[in-house]
């Protein structure tokens, strides 16, 4: 399953949707951003996860700084 934030566009025709064991982050830079990477220990714009992992992990955090 993929989280997506809803103002966050893939740019890239080939960015990979498929099927993935591992948790990945999909988005790391982006324009809103200037590109730059947002940081070590972040996880915004799109995740990608199964759903028994994140089953694992009790889902997301309550606890956000800066918000």
């Amino acid at each position: 399953m993929v989280f997506h934030d809803v103002d966050q566009v893939p740019e890239i025709a080939e960015n990979d949707y498929s099927f993935m064991e591992d948790p990945v982050h999909m988005i790391g830079a982006t324009s809103q951003w200037d590109y730059k990477p947002t940081g070590y220990g972040t996880c915004g714009g799109a995740l990608m996860i199964t759903p028994q992992k994140y089953k694992k992990i009790n889902g997301y955090s309550n606890k956000f700084a800066g918000w």
